[in-house]
């Protein structure tokens, strides 16, 4: 009779049993590559499990491929003394793949043991490579040969390879690829400018070189700066071949500005030459500027509001079918005038239709569209007062309507000398101030270095001397406008309290050695003069009618 066991001893005994299993059970191998892996020529090797079998833990080579059927998991294997045999995927061990080692040194290559406790014996010391590493083991070490002939085995960790002096030729193509190249090729070829090209040429080597090879910096240095004059050389010689073998056009070279003008002692025809640029520019002498003198504010005002009317009739027209349409370009201006052209042309849309519900008998319709043009009306008054109001916040562009100065000389038997010089006086950016934005050019014309102060006090001076527009502008008109800078004393010219100017004495002087100097070099072309003006130089008298004293 059979005695049942209780419910917790055979769960004892189960788990008992499972234990045993798990320790008797063979782990299974675990094969680092699979199947589909392996190919022809693939070294591997041989581990059966009988040690004492033929050929066991040699290496071979795979002839051929394994089929990937299940049943059938054999390949062929050939051994170094040319047998083959067929074994199983089971029976061979295959190696890992090499993993990418950060130093690879070859055998017999010049490394530094650099291990990790700097006290350590022969830390520093050059040494060859007898071994290379072998990869199939868990720990890569090479073996190293010191100078005394003792060999020890080091990690991987613990060599640094000595690499050779990089060659400074592989440098070149790094340095044409920067912008200081060009510049370097620009001051090599001239010969007054050898000592910056060597300094350029010294920071070249050092930007492309890291600390590593510094020492080649030198020799880099040198081949740099051969290379751009040998480069120079060539860019001169293809100008040479320019315009007939004539070479490019040399352009005359203007005098460097110097600070003459710090002491400035005048005499009285500079002081008269003070006072008649001032009385130009006063008096707006400007040659493009002759059109628009001889008119007045609202004549002006009255132009520009025949303008847009027209472009709206032009417009009316054009939809009707009369004339063809007209583009009207890319017009600038604020956004308050964008708004004040709108409301125009609303108003004249809207006045037209009145006038033909009028004409029709649709008296309610028309009363309606007639308010509407009221309003319209109010919102241009409005619109008008805010433009006057802003209008010097939108000051762009010159603030005459020309930049070449006019003076003339008169002489006692009735001819003249005229001059021309550029003066340009353009709104800054804030719409409010002025500049004269060829300051430097009429610094180095004159070779004198004037100054900001000295522009800033002429602009200012400009500014106070304007012509008033309808009470609404800076500045009034001089009575004695002959002496503007220079008061007449006694038959002397005396200075006036020009405290207001600082400086202001400069910027005139530049202006008039412009003036006096040859007129090919001002920049003036006799383009820009127009026909009814006189050519600069000397004219002499007119017989029909005296000429007009002052500018243009």
């Amino acid at each position: 009779m059979t005695i049942k066991k209780p419910k917790w001893q055979r769960n004892f005994d189960d788990a008992a049993e499972l234990e045993h299993r798990h320790r008797t059970r063979k782990p299974r191998r675990v094969h680092t590559r699979t199947l589909e892996d392996l190919a022809v020529g693939e070294v591997v090797w041989y581990r059966p499990t009988a040690t004492e079998a033929p050929h066991a833990g040699e290496r071979g080579t795979i002839t051929r491929p394994p089929r990937v059927a299940p049943e059938q998991l054999m390949l062929t294997v050939e051994f170094a003394d040319g047998h083959r045999q067929r074994v199983t995927f089971a029976q061979l061990q295959i190696p890992a793949p090499q993993p990418p080692y950060t130093v690879t040194p070859a055998l017999g290559a010049t490394v530094t043991y650099t291990p990790t406790k700097p006290t350590a014996n022969r830390a520093g010391q050059t040494c060859v490579v007898k071994r290379q590493p072998t990869h199939t083991r868990k720990f890569h070490s090479v073996r190293l040969q010191f100078r005394n002939g003792d060999e020890v085995n080091a990690p991987l960790e613990q060599i640094s390879l000595i690499h050779e002096s990089p060659n400074p030729t592989e440098y070149l193509d790094a340095a044409r690829r920067t912008r200081s190249w060009a510049f370097l090729i620009t001051q090599a070829g001239d010969p007054a400018t050898q000592v910056e090209a060597e300094a350029r040429a010294r920071q070249l080597a050092g930007i492309l070189t890291p600390k590593a090879v510094a020492s080649i910096r030198p020799q880099l240095t040198v081949i740099l700066l051969e290379e751009a004059k040998q480069e120079a050389a060539k860019l001169a010689e293809q100008k040479a071949l320019l315009r007939g073998r004539r070479g490019e056009v040399r352009h005359p070279h203007l005098p460097v500005p110097t600070d003459e003008a710090a002491n400035l002692k005048l005499d009285q025809e500079q002081r008269w030459w003070m006072n008649k640029i001032a009385e130009a520019i006063h008096q707006r002498w400007f040659l493009s500027d002759a059109d628009v003198l001889e008119k007045t504010t609202k004549e002006r005002q009255q132009e520009k509001i025949t303008g847009v009317l027209s472009v709206y009739l032009r417009k009316a027209q054009s939809d009707a079918g009369m004339v063809p349409v007209k583009s009207d370009g890319n017009s600038k201006g604020s956004a308050v005038f964008g708004q004040l052209h709108d409301a125009l042309a609303d108003m004249y849309a809207l006045a037209l239709e009145s006038c033909q519900m009028a004409a029709s008998g649709k008296g309610d319709h028309a009363l309606t569209l007639a308010l509407q043009v009221q309003a319209r009306r109010r919102e241009i008054a409005s619109l008008t007062t805010q433009l006057r109001r802003d209008q010097p916040q939108h000051s762009v562009g010159r603030y005459f309507h020309g930049d070449v100065l006019s003076v003339r000389e008169q002489h006692e038997d009735g001819g003249m000398t005229q001059y021309y010089a550029r003066v340009t006086f353009i709104y800054h950016d804030d719409g409010h101030n002025l500049i004269v934005a060829n300051a430097p050019e009429i610094e180095s014309l004159s070779g004198m270095r004037v100054g900001a102060q000295a522009w800033t006090s002429l602009c200012r001076w400009v500014l106070d001397m304007s012509d008033r527009e309808d009470g609404r502008q800076q500045g009034r008109r001089q009575e004695d406008r002959e002496h503007l800078i220079y008061r007449d004393d006694d038959g002397h010219l005396r200075q006036r309290d020009l405290a207001k100017y600082p400086n202001i004495i400069r910027a005139l002087e530049a202006i008039r050695r412009t003036l006096l100097m040859d007129h090919d070099l001002k920049g003036v072309l006799e383009s820009e003069i127009p026909l009814d003006k006189p050519l600069p130089g000397e004219h002499p008298p007119i017989s029909q009618a005296e000429p007009r004293d002052g500018g243009a």
